[in-house]
């Protein structure tokens, strides 16, 4: 598909993607679209240095590809390398949807379907402010490199979140109802879902009691926990946070305790879902990859 020039190690990364959105406030509509985007990042590598560039006209990724390497300085042993030699090659087969292809589906059908909830909220009078949205995204990555590696990658994800303001005998409660799915059938049970949340939210509303000062053990939700673990440790662990802080990189040394024995903290790009990323950016398999285990 691209001509590489000799003596160095060049790769080429494409994604192209369809994303839908369709918004609501308060009944109002506010969006409705559906886009496609594409784009290309190139990378030239000489033994010494990287040269990359990135652009959104497919058609000049060769142009590009040949500029950069105008600026390298070739290598006949480019692929004795250590760096090359850690890069893939070799075809690996597609990774396809096995689900229904989300842009198969008419953006009338996605809009009728987030629509279709609104008859649950209008009937609680408690709730005083709501918003609400329906967005997919379909993404086929494709990577080559020259070595001979192509692989090409296909991923899509669905979602549908109601946002609920509960105000009754002067006190107020916000709570959302929210769920996502590989496919547009895995959304068929949110609207038992948004009945739940509704019916938690107005007992919460009308029967809590205020928290008395102390020290609790808490059992944390799902997304709680990973919104918790994504501020406190995946923030601080950044690359950029360690080359410009020297207290930073010794507060996190590796082997260094961050939290009880029972702490573990895994990262598994083989699991489906938002996280799903079965290969990397330059061809390298997902694996099962412990950042913490046993508290450090």
């Amino acid at each position: 598909m691209y001509k590489f020039p000799e003596g160095l190690f060049c790769d080429v990364r494409v994604e192209k993607v369809r994303s839908t959105l369709v918004s609501y406030l308060k009944g109002e509509l506010r969006e409705i679209r559906e886009r496609d985007t594409a784009g290309a990042f190139i990378r030239v590598y000489d033994g010494r240095r990287w040269y990359f560039a990135s652009t959104t006209a497919l058609d000049s990724v060769q142009a590009e590809l040949d500029r950069l390497a105008a600026l390298a300085k070739p290598d006949p042993a480019i692929n004795d390398s250590p760096v090359v030699r850690n890069l893939p090659a070799g075809r690996i087969e597609p990774v396809t949807v096995a689900a229904k292809d989300l842009r198969a589906i008419p953006l009338a059908d996605k809009h009728a379907f987030l629509v279709s909830f609104f008859p649950a909220v209008l009937a609680e009078k408690a709730i005083t402010m709501w918003s609400c949205f329906y967005s997919d995204t379909f993404t086929r990555k494709e990577l080559y490199n020259s070595r001979g590696f192509s692989f090409v990658g296909e991923t899509q994800l669905c979602g549908v979140r109601f946002n609920l303001t509960f105000t009754e005998n002067g006190r107020t409660f916000a709570e959302s109802a929210n769920l996502a799915a590989p496919d547009f059938d895995g959304l068929s049970s949110f609207g038992a879902e948004l009945g739940k949340r509704i019916a938690l939210s107005l007992d919460f509303l009308r029967n809590s009691a205020r928290v008395k000062p102390g020290k609790y053990t808490v059992v944390l939700s799902p997304l709680a926990a990973g919104v918790f673990a994504h501020e406190s440790f995946g923030h601080k662990s950044e690359a950029d946070f360690m080359l410009g802080d020297e207290a930073m990189l010794q507060e996190w040394a590796l082997g260094k305790r961050l939290g009880p024995e029972f702490l573990h903290i895994t990262d598994d790009g083989c699991r489906p879902g938002s996280g799903y990323v079965p290969y990397d950016d330059e061809g390298n398999p997902a694996r099962r990859t412990p950042l913490i285990k046993d508290g450090k």
